[in-house]
């Protein structure tokens, strides 16, 4: 027998709260990751922050939105999606955001001869100038306080984006601001031009004057104490993950045991007051751990501030592949410390007793146990996923070994994505499919952003083409009501993604997964009046709900009977009676 309503006495299956989860651990959790620059623009008199984008005779040069620059997205457009409930109706856990520290003011060179060549910003966090402050083009400290804390007060933890690697390059305008390195004649004209012609990797290098005779200026950027770089006096880098320069970025000396004094850098930017209050909180900091000022500490120290200013839940570690890893089970250590000390100071802010969590981002590596876990990071990104994501009905063979893998004997976390912002964004065309293959990969799973509307992929190079501003005026209302149902069924089962698995049927695809006490059955790509084979999974006689369609039917001779949506997803979930 089926039916659509609900009988009396019975728990609803649906789950439409904001409130705070009783029960929440990351394996199971559903992030959404965003470039703040590119969500929602809620402050344009903050765009051309730091005269990015503006010639020297104050035109615009560079408009918001163009390919490469900053678009506009700050934390006050964040804060109020957050306030609206965009994303408790949507269902996620937690939101991974870029670094929202202050970038480097100017541009490189992005793109290549295939392609096209443009002016490139950091506005994806990676280019970090300052960790001590927040980008002016993202808002204030206060704002990100703000932020954080309305996050928290829908139950929503909070993810940043961070490097310790490298910092952001020495571009024309830093050179200016801040009085180091040098120009050569003519740069005023080469800066001040809107167009790309002419523009190429190496064209910089016509402009900024990086000569033995520009030891002494060039001394005055971060200081051969703190980085290796392809600069005069500096040491250069060298041919292995960890010495060598990403991307032509300088390298920090996370690795050495020196003791350093503050960047030249870091204090011409803050001045004598300002300098000599961070010189003495690093000091405190140092002195209480016994730790010594070297490269790798002041990181550290910089970076669990935010922490213990407001409380963040975790960090997504940027080429972790590029740091040494006792550096990185260092950091963990002292972000546990400043979370337990958040959450002593600010008990009624307090989500649960989880621990800080960390994530690494090692490029290519997949589904492997290695020495990451027990360095510092409690999961890795798991690029094999999206990498085999290729024929719908093969995903079998996907959740099978992952969920041997993660959730067996040797239990361990992985975050798993169907689009990035580095890699490309899923096909447009089946994202209802690809949604319900993400949502039900065993361990923690990652929404880019706009995937649960049909943000567009647009056309520029790579990955420029793959972060699109979120087009708040073309929502795709149906696709994103799929995404929630999906998520709010995870939500509700923890089997989803800490739970053993196995195949029913291979086509249609249906699936079981199971943790502890908590049984589901999952179907892919079925149609019409379905008849479904639950024994050894729902007794005879349960109550059942397809979560889908929202329809009930009660276990008659170990089968139950469901009309499908034209989805083609089944979600069957056992309700319980009072």
């Amino acid at each position: 027998m089926a039916t659509d309503k609900p009988f009396p006495g019975q728990r609803s299956g649906s789950d439409n709260s904001t409130k705070k989860r009783k029960i929440f651990h990351w394996k199971n959790a559903v992030i959404y990751h965003l470039l703040i620059d590119r969500f929602c623009d809620g402050n344009k008199e903050t765009n051309h922050s730091y005269r990015r984008g503006i010639d020297t005779l104050g035109r615009i040069i560079h408009p918001s939105g163009a390919i490469g620059s900053f678009h506009g997205g700050d934390l006050i457009g964040l804060t109020q999606k957050v306030r609206e409930g965009y994303f408790c109706s949507l269902g996620v856990d937690a939101l991974w955001v870029s670094a929202p520290f202050e970038q480097v003011h100017g541009w490189v060179v992005g793109g290549n001869e295939q392609d096209g060549y443009f002016h490139h910003y950091g506005y994806h966090g990676y280019w970090i100038q300052d960790w001590t402050s927040i980008d002016s083009n993202v808002g204030t400290r206060e704002q990100w306080s703000e932020f954080v804390a309305e996050a928290h007060a829908r139950g929503l933890r909070v993810i940043v984006d961070i490097v310790m690697n490298h910092p952001g390059y020495g571009t024309m305008l830093d050179i200016l601001h801040f009085e180091f390195g040098k120009l050569k004649p003519g740069w005023r004209k080469f800066m001040d031009s809107k167009t790309t012609r002419g523009l190429y990797p190496d064209v910089l290098n016509e402009w900024i004057d990086s000569s033995e005779q520009t030891q002494d200026a060039w001394s005055k950027f971060w200081g051969t104490d703190w980085i290796r770089a392809n600069l005069p006096g500096y040491a250069p880098p060298g041919n292995d993950e960890y010495t060598m320069n990403v991307d032509g970025l300088p390298d920090f000396y996370t690795e050495c045991d020196v003791e350093v004094e503050l960047p030249p850098l870091l204090i011409k930017k803050w001045g004598a007051v300002r300098t000599t209050q961070e010189q003495r909180s690093c000091d405190d900091f140092f002195a209480k751990r016994a730790m010594k000022p070297t490269v790798r500490n002041y990181l550290i120290k910089w970076l669990t501030d935010w922490i213990r200013l407001d409380g963040i839940d975790g960090f997504r570690v940027d080429t972790a592949r590029n740091v040494e890893l006792p550096a990185w089970k260092l950091l963990k250590e002292e972000s546990i410390a400043a979370l337990r000390e958040w959450k002593a100071a600010n008990p009624k802010a307090v989500l649960d007793d989880t621990e800080f969590w960390m994530v690494a981002e090692a490029y290519g590596h997949g589904l492997v146990r290695d020495e990451y876990f027990a360095n510092g990071f409690d999961a890795k990104i798991n690029f094999s996923f999206s990498n085999r994501l290729k024929d719908h009905w093969k995903i079998e063979d996907i959740y099978a070994e992952q969920a041997r893998l993660i959730n067996g004997k040797d239990a361990y976390q992985v975050l798993s994505y169907v689009s990035s912002h580095d890699d490309g964004l899923f096909d447009r065309v089946r994202l209802y499919d690809g949604a319900a293959m993400l949502i039900f990969a065993p361990g923690a799973v990652q929404i880019e952003y706009g995937d649960e509307i049909g943000r567009k992929v647009i056309t520029g190079p790579a990955p420029e083409c793959y972060r699109s501003m979120m087009p708040w005026n073309e929502l795709d209302e149906s696709l994103r009501n799929h995404w929630g149902i999906l998520i709010a069924f995870r939500r509700r089962h923890q089997s989803v993604g800490a739970g053993s698995h196995q195949m029913v049927l291979r086509e249609p695809y249906v699936f079981v997964r199971r943790f502890e006490q908590d049984v589901v059955m999952v179907g892919f790509g079925m149609r019409g009046h379905v008849l479904l084979p639950v024994r050894g999974v729902f007794h005879e006689g349960a109550l059942i709900r397809e979560a889908y369609s929202d329809h009930y039917a009660f276990v008659t001779r170990g089968s139950v009977r469901f009309d499908v949506s034209e989805r083609g997803v089944v979600l069957l979930e056992e309700v319980q009676l009072v």
